[in-house]
């Protein structure tokens, strides 16, 4: 990491992201929501049958926040993992431990290692066979990859308007009056310390007789900060597949019908994608018995 916290890597930490605001809301559009979607199991005559991993996956973890996090892993990494710690008396799996997906490390052997801590920070390896790992793909690339010269604008831009919030003063420099020694560079320094040391305390500073002050007047619109970070916000939100308008930026007059349409994109182009993955990967053999299927349950969406 830089000391302006941005890596100059492939891809950017999740912390990092979420430190943006837009991607919060996106992230919180997605996941948030889906992680509310009833998960349900039906035999081949459409009936619902009782699942102990569907109704509580981890037990200790309420179902909504694991589900959130899968979704989570989904859209950042392009993959979730599921660890099962638990069979049922038909032999499927009955309780799983959600895994950091940095924290599973697949070797060219075809072998899976998982820390265990389950954490991405662990250390300590230990190999897990495929039997007892569930791996939910997402049909989207990862967010921190694909999206991380977009989030490092977004961030760099939020950095750059907090700067301006904390010093809304502009920028400037001073020059020596006619005849008069500035001094060497320690003194200058002194004099800059003083200066803003006085700021601190009073709206206006005493610069001395000897110094004239020269501001560059520049200020967040003529640096286009507004705009530019309602560009970034955009071009967020076409990574992530949702409406501008949901993370902030007007794009159009709202009304009732847009806005219900806008919804039904999201259910359409967006949340589907993951929706599926989650039915498809859950009804596998491996995790459910033959003749069964998992469905989403829309009714209270």
């Amino acid at each position: 990491m830089t000391e302006s916290g941005i890596a100059n890597t492939a891809s950017v930490s999740r912390d990092l992201a979420l430190s943006v605001p837009a991607v919060k809301r996106g992230r919180d559009l997605i996941c948030g929501t889906l992680g509310t979607l009833r998960l349900k199991q039906h035999d081949s005559t459409r009936r619902v049958v009782s699942s102990e991993l569907l109704e509580q996956p981890e037990p200790d973890v309420a179902r909504v926040v694991t589900m959130a996090r899968t979704v989570e892993d989904m859209l950042f990494e392009e993959q979730a993992w599921w660890r099962i710690t638990g069979f049922g008396p038909d032999g499927f799996p009955s309780q799983v431990r959600r895994l950091e997906p940095r924290s599973v490390n697949i070797q060219q052997n075809g072998r899976i290692y998982v820390s265990n801590s389950g954490q991405a920070q662990g250390q300590a390896l230990e190999w897990v066979d495929d039997s007892q790992l569930i791996r939910i793909d997402s049909p989207n690339p990862g967010l921190l990859t694909v999206g991380a010269r977009a989030i490092r604008a977004a961030y760099a831009l939020e950095q750059a308007a907090s700067r301006y919030a904390a010093n809304p003063l502009p920028l400037g420099y001073f020059t020596p009056t006619a005849d008069v020694d500035p001094g060497d560079d320690d003194a200058v320094e002194e004099l800059l310390d003083d200066f803003e040391d006085s700021m601190a305390r009073r709206t206006w500073a005493f610069v001395g007789a000897g110094l004239e002050a020269k501001p560059l007047q520049w200020s967040p619109e003529q640096l286009q900060l507004s705009s530019a970070r309602d560009y970034a916000v955009m071009e967020l939100s076409r990574l992530m597949g949702i409406d501008a308008e949901e993370l902030g930026v007007s794009t159009t007059s709202r009304t009732y019908q847009n806005a219900e349409q806008r919804r039904l994109d999201l259910i359409d182009f967006t949340l589907a994608a993951y929706v599926t993955a989650l039915e498809d990967r859950l009804s596998m053999p491996d995790v459910t018995q033959p003749g069964r299927y998992v469905r989403a349950a829309y009714s209270g969406f």
